[in-house]
């Protein structure tokens, strides 16, 4: 089982974040994709971000994600530390605060991907990491925007796209937060004809517990508060809105774990080092996958002991 890091940083609206959570997925699954809108990259059998020939994961995938709160030079050496530290092959990051949409191959071998806007550069931007010997697996990548960019994946018997999605956070107005989980939708559909997608990332939304009306698409292992009543217009419905059209189910809250390993977040006015409890933490970091594809997740936790610098 993989772990998952803590981030300090500075807070948005009224947390900041604890990543990344980290899962592990069999190298089973077995779906095609289709384009979608938004910059592609080439897929050319030998392109000079995989650096070498196209070939099939042969193993288990450890996917992290990390919201990173400002992308550093200091960042990426950290986060690849983290990565080899703790064998994770592809590590879904958000909020660089990059407006460019680009790739760069670091010195050390890992492709680094960016999907950003200059308009939103001052709170979001999307990218992955992804280690060298995962590059090879790459069939492209998508850069849709500042909160979303899909990465290629080629598995034995097909490909699998992985998403890094950042979503905006209940302060903002609900038409700009339904725009977005609408939009995001339309992505899903349209690039998971013939199977099902991974989404990863920060969706600013906090599940509290399961509602009987949840089911299928939420576990019963959720970390909030356990009174926590329905509201129709947070982030929560519209996560769950977006679960019920496409068949997604949020992964995280199917694995059994202690507090301290589901939080993904910390409210201002608390610190990394108090106790997991709803007061002080939450849970707005997810892994969505279809339900008939949960059984090709191994396990998806987090880790509330280190941070970046």
């Amino acid at each position: 089982m993989a772990p998952s890091n803590v981030s300090p940083a500075t807070a948005v609206g009224n947390t900041a974040t604890i990543s990344p959570h980290v899962l592990r997925i069999h190298d089973s699954m077995n779906v095609h994709i289709d384009g979608a809108g938004g910059r592609d990259s080439s897929h050319n059998e030998d392109c000079d971000y995989r650096g070498g020939p196209l070939r099939p994961c042969r193993k288990d995938v450890v996917v992290g994600s990390w919201n990173v709160e400002g992308l550093t030079e200091s960042k990426i050496e950290e986060l690849q530390e983290h990565m080899r530290a703790f064998s994770i092959d592809i590590l879904a990051i958000q909020e660089t605060h990059k407006p460019e949409s680009t790739y760069v191959v670091t010195d050390s071998g890992y492709l680094l991907v960016l999907s950003g806007d200059a308009d939103d550069q001052e709170t979001a931007g999307v990218g992955f990491l992804i280690s060298p010997k995962i590059r090879t697996s790459i069939i492209g990548f998508r850069m849709v925007s500042s909160r979303a960019l899909v990465l290629k994946l080629r598995v034995n018997g097909g490909k699998v796209p992985v998403f890094s999605i950042y979503a905006p956070h209940n302060g903002k107005p609900h038409e700009v937060r339904r725009e977005f989980y609408q939009s995001l939708g339309t992505l899903v559909r349209d690039i998971s004809a013939h199977g099902g997608p991974i989404l990863l990332g920060d969706f600013n939304a906090r599940l509290h517990r399961q509602f009987p009306c949840d089911s299928p698409h939420v576990g019963p292992y959720v970390f909030g508060c356990p009174t926590a009543q329905h509201d129709p217009d947070s982030n929560r419905s519209l996560l769950l809105e977006l679960c019920g059209a496409h068949g997604l189910v949020v992964s995280n809250t199917f694995f059994e774990h202690p507090p301290e390993a589901q939080v993904t977040c910390y409210n201002i006015g608390s610190k990394p080092s108090d106790p997991p409890r709803p007061g002080h933490f939450g849970q707005i970091d997810f892994l969505l996958c279809p339900g008939e594809r949960q059984s090709s997740v191994s396990d998806v936790r987090s880790r509330k002991g280190s941070a970046l610098a």
